[in-house]
């Protein structure tokens, strides 16, 4: 385009004798080189800002694939993460399930232990009261023998 301005610009007419008038012609081509002159400055600022918009439009296609790569990645972390704690949860659910049972079979053999031993003391306290009883018997029968050798005539 450049050496189009340069070409109107260097451009002559041939002069003729009914031909248009020269300063007019001069005058009107002064004033389209400058109104082209004019359209290649704003076409050539056009071009840089358009250059301009083009890197920055790259520039941010640039972090929205950062951007995309990195919500991928994070869901990606969050779901192991899930998991991750799921099998823990599951891990501590398991060893809590195993710790109360053998809590609850610990309590088992103390509360069959205790049973036993009440049973045991049952037992006894029932051979006891037995005892006590033919002790009691055997007393009452020799108080009895002593009150009827005592009786009425013997003092």
């Amino acid at each position: 385009m450049e050496e189009t301005l340069s070409e109107l610009a260097l451009h002559s007419f041939k002069k003729s004798l009914r031909g248009y008038n020269v300063d007019e012609v001069d005058s009107y081509l002064e004033l389209i080189d400058h109104r082209v002159h004019n359209l290649q400055k704003e076409l050539d600022e056009l071009r840089r800002e358009n250059e301009g918009l083009k890197s920055e439009l790259r520039k941010y296609q640039r972090v929205e694939s950062a951007l995309q790569e990195t919500l991928v990645e994070t869901k990606r972390n969050a779901e192991m993460i899930r998991k991750t704690a799921e099998k823990e949860a599951d891990l501590v659910l398991e060893k809590a399930e195993q710790e109360a049972t053998k809590r609850v079979m610990v309590v088992q053999m103390a509360v069959s232990k205790l049973t036993r031993e009440v049973e045991d003391l049952e037992r006894r306290r029932m051979d006891y009261v037995d005892k006590l009883r033919s002790l009691a018997e055997r007393q009452l029968s020799l108080l009895r023998f002593y009150e009827e050798a005592d009786g009425p005539g013997s003092t």
